[in-house]
């Protein structure tokens, strides 16, 4: 396990500090402790705080993004399991 996402967004540990460029095909990323449903607030749309509206942005980028395969399991505040396809 990597924490080295720390005091960036998720965002830019996705694009920047190479997540998906460090897995190999078939390989699991896993986001925990990125409130996935940040006690119901991600699923709020009256809530527009900055870190409610990263957490929306970089779930749509990953549902979207063809080179994964995206799972969220529903415990604890959610955990985003990525796994890469492909080679």
């Amino acid at each position: 396990q990597s924490d080295c996402a720390i005091g960036r967004t998720n965002d830019s540990f996705w694009e920047l500090v190479y997540a998906l460029q460090l897995a190999r095909p078939g390989g699991v990323i896993a986001f925990d402790n990125d409130n996935m449903f940040w006690n119901g607030r991600v699923l709020n749309e009256q809530d527009q705080e900055k870190s409610t509206k990263s957490i929306r942005a970089l779930n749509e980028k990953l549902k979207k993004d063809p080179r994964i395969n995206l799972s969220i399991i529903p415990i604890d505040d959610g955990l985003k399991l990525v796994q890469k396809v492909g080679g």
